[in-house]
């Protein structure tokens, strides 16, 4: 082994030269490995933020819809217009149980008429203008009577839950009952 030169430190010597770039290039794998394991778990996290957002948005068409039928039913003067089988929208009780425990039915609904701007371009926005995605159902209309407090009038009071949907075979599927009662 040849002497080292005087102005040389003692460190650097012949059996460990390449030691430092070993070490190196170890470092580089292991940030390497973090950055890309931090860009993994962003775009994980950004897609929880995304589909946590898509179904707020399904809630709020499904809601949209759920209120336009019982707007319907709240403007509807005649009672046999709103009883079940009167129009296809509306439903026994028992008939809807059964038929929406094997999923929401595809046929016996009615679209939306009257809902916002906002909704529409949201539809829009989707690509779902043609689509029939949001829809509503009204289950369980039924009557009692009764008098009405110290009137001596007999009204009939009647009551059921309308179900607002949003069905999309692209964004998914959302679903409100809303309870409505009604005197006639």
């Amino acid at each position: 082994m040849k002497p080292l030169p005087p102005n040389l430190p003692p460190a650097v010597c012949g059996s460990q030269t390449g030691s430092v770039m070993a070490v190196v290039l170890m470092i580089m794998v292991l940030l390497s490995l973090g950055g890309m394991s931090a860009i993994h778990l962003s775009m994980v996290e950004s897609g929880i933020v995304r589909n946590a957002g898509l179904y707020k948005q399904n809630f709020q068409l499904a809601e949209t819809a759920a209120m336009e039928g019982v707007r319907e039913i709240l403007n509807e003067k005649n009672p046999a217009r709103l009883q079940p089988g009167a129009q296809q929208w509306i439903w026994h009780l028992h008939e809807w149980n059964e038929a929406a425990g094997k999923g929401i039915p595809e046929t016996g609904y009615a679209v939306p008429r009257a809902v916002t701007e906002k909704v529409i371009t949201t539809i829009h926005r989707r690509g779902e203008a043609g689509a029939d995605t949001l829809r509503y159902y009204f289950a369980g209309w039924t009557g009692d009577g009764g008098n009405s407090i110290n009137t001596g009038k007999t009204d009939r009071w009647f009551n059921g839950r309308v179900i607002g949907v949003y069905d999309s075979p692209r964004y998914g599927r959302a679903w409100v009952e809303i309870g409505v009662v009604k005197q006639f």
